[in-house]
């Protein structure tokens, strides 16, 4: 171990689909946890207009409540034009590393817009860290586990307001990666 303490990126993205090659992002959160302590919390809404209705798919948004939960007034402050949301994120995930619950599903769908936006790729770490294995690791439960299910296991209670949205399942993830790390703490 190199003894350095990287920012930890907590993400989570509701999408218009499961494919980052026709799908979009609509919903997207990040709290960074930076490694003075501090914490910094963002949420974006990505612009209606910026959204590809063509390919868009039915389940994924009644998953992520999109009818429910897209703001009223699509325009700015409430929503943000994909290409700041690319730029905004790409900056504050620079070098961070990228902690979720199947972060590579989110990873793919970032990474599609930031190219969409000619900026790179990937600028966060290449390691991600899936909340759920390291979760489930503390505790040795054996596969297959669900995100829902290792809330249930530490005792987390996420109101089904909350679930599905990309602040409410950032916020789980923090809950479940803290618990699961008191658990692997020296004594």
């Amino acid at each position: 171990m190199n003894g350095r303490i990287a920012t930890l990126a907590f993400v989570d993205v509701e999408t218009t689909g499961l494919d980052p090659a026709m799908h979009r992002v609509w919903d997207v959160a990040v709290t960074l946890r930076l490694p003075d302590g501090r914490q910094v919390s963002r949420q974006w809404f990505v612009d209606f207009n910026d959204l590809n209705w063509a390919t868009a798919d039915a389940k994924a948004l009644e998953i992520g409540r999109f009818t429910s939960r897209y703001p009223a007034e699509p325009i700015a402050p409430y929503t943000t034009l994909e290409s700041m949301v690319a730029m905004q994120l790409h900056d504050s995930l620079s070098g961070a590393v990228l902690v979720g619950a199947n972060p590579h599903f989110d990873a793919g769908f970032l990474s599609a817009m930031m190219q969409r936006h000619g900026l790179n790729r990937r600028p966060w770490s290449y390691r991600l860290l899936d909340v759920e294995s390291y979760a489930a690791g503390a505790i040795g439960a054996a596969p297959p586990w669900s995100l829902d299910d290792l809330l249930c296991v530490y005792c987390i209670d996420v109101s089904d307001d909350h679930r599905h949205t990309a602040a409410g399942d950032v916020r789980a993830e923090m809950e479940l990666f803290d618990r699961a790390s008191a658990l692997k703490a020296p004594k």
